[in-house]
């Protein structure tokens, strides 16, 4: 079971899509512990929010394109 449920990683990919989203992988850490008092590694943001959920994002962009 991911660490990061799918309900929380839905909620992240809008706050990363808003202008004013995170400016680091820290914030989202921070952020995931207030908004869902969830213990998230570092690392563990970093895999997900790089590798899953902005090459998602860059897929379909360059899809749509």
């Amino acid at each position: 079971m991911p660490k990061i449920q799918a309900e929380v990683l839905s909620r992240l990919k809008e706050k990363l899509q808003c202008p004013q989203g995170f400016s680091s992988y820290r914030q989202i850490v921070e952020w995931l512990e207030k908004e869902f008092n969830m213990q998230v590694k570092y690392k563990t943001v970093y895999r997900w929010v790089r590798y899953k959920l902005l090459s998602q994002y860059f897929s379909l962009l360059i899809a749509l394109n």
